[in-house]
């Protein structure tokens, strides 16, 4: 997929030089990339070093960046080694959590109550442990998917696996992640 022409635009001027445009890929991704390196090694300051390093290296290599492909796409490869080569360093197993994040339309949207808030928690929880339960292969394409929102193809790029894989292991987890909310929703029940 091509950047857009904004995106081009900016990613061109930061090509010939321009701090101001670095800035802006700077200020727009910074938080994508220390997500997305926060949910792979669960270490705030390993997460903060990583985007330190992958903009460093943005900033190295911009110019080496194909303008027919997805800037987004390669940053995120570009995080995405960065994490594998912390996590050879650190010798540490790969741990990716996932986010529940709930999105309404505020226009329409009512507050909820105190008792919606809470089971809103409960659920939010209940996801959260079930993710973690995952192994990490299961738990990076979800994250990957469904918290930054890649295709299979682009998940497929980034760990180094088919497109397959990638269907198998989401499927696997999805499969994995709803059973343990009907068991927690049982459990629930009971109480």
């Amino acid at each position: 997929m091509a950047p857009s022409p904004d995106e081009a635009q900016v990613v061109e001027a930061c090509r010939r030089g321009d701090q101001e445009a670095f800035t802006l890929i700077y200020e727009t991704y910074k938080d994508a990339v220390h997500t997305l390196a926060f949910y792979w090694t669960r270490d705030p300051e390993a997460a903060r070093d990583i985007t330190q390093t992958v903009f460093l290296k943005v900033f190295r290599s911009i110019a080496g960046f194909r303008s027919d492909a997805s800037f987004r796409s390669w940053l995120y490869r570009l995080t995405v080694n960065s994490c594998f080569d912390h996590q050879k360093r650190t010798r540490r197993a790969v741990v990716v959590p996932l986010q529940s994040e709930v999105v309404e339309d505020s226009a329409v949207a009512e507050e909820p109550t105190a008792e919606e808030r809470q089971t809103q928690r409960e659920r939010a929880e209940a996801v959260r442990s079930a993710v973690m339960r995952l192994s990490p292969r299961l738990r990076n394409v979800l994250v990957l998917k469904y918290l930054h929102g890649l295709r299979y193809g682009e998940i497929a790029s980034l760990l180094r696996c088919s497109v397959g894989t990638v269907s198998s292991r989401l499927n696997r987890a999805r499969e994995t992640v709803a059973k343990q909310l009907r068991a927690f929703a049982r459990e629930g029940d009971g109480l």
